[in-house]
């Protein structure tokens, strides 16, 4: 049984910390220390889905702003929460 949380814009801004998550992957991208230590703390699959919500955290951040409303599954829930202890570290 897979369960979806609904967010509105003011949800978005206050729990989702995409700002901070865009930019520390920003500095992964760098090299060194940080780059390593984020491939040995998320796997292949969980990389390839952290860089999907990158391009989503990129948008909402420097483009347009937060969606009015998103739908996020439960799974995906608790890996941004793990971006954003692991990029608030780095």
């Amino acid at each position: 049984m897979k369960l979806a949380f609904t967010l509105d814009h003011e949800e978005i801004n206050s729990k989702i910390p995409y700002g901070m998550i865009y930019e520390g992957y920003e500095r992964i991208k760098r090299g060194g220390k940080a780059l390593r230590e984020y491939k040995s703390t998320f796997s292949v699959d969980e990389r390839k889905e952290v860089y999907q919500w990158i391009k989503k955290f990129y948008r909402w951040y420097l483009v347009v702003g937060a969606p009015q409303e998103v739908t996020i599954k439960n799974e995906d829930i608790a890996l941004i929460e793990r971006m954003a202890l692991f990029f608030s570290s780095i």
